[in-house]
């Protein structure tokens, strides 16, 4: 199950998804002061689009899809779980 954790501010949850043991690879950063929306992949918080961004997420390349996103080991993970999650709670 894909949690979403709310913040005051992208650097705020950039922060703790390095340091938070609750924030799981996966799991939904929502920042609304920002209109900020990322999704945790692997240790980079990820914004869902370019425009939710918000001052500190990473964004992905534009060829690369969230059902194939690349992991560490060479293979894919598929984050489209979580980017419906996202949505979700941003709407």
């Amino acid at each position: 199950m894909v949690a979403v954790h709310t913040f005051g501010s992208s650097g705020e949850a950039y922060d703790a998804s390095q340091t938070r043991d609750e924030i799981k690879d996966g799991d939904v950063l929502f920042v609304p002061s920002e209109n900020a929306l990322a999704i945790v992949v692997s240790a980079w918080p990820t914004a869902v689009d370019e425009e939710l961004a918000g001052d500190a997420f990473h964004v992905l390349s534009p060829e690369v899809e969230w059902s194939e996103v690349p992991t560490l080991d060479g293979g894919t993970r598929d984050y489209s779980a979580s980017v419906a999650a996202a949505l979700l709670a941003a709407a």
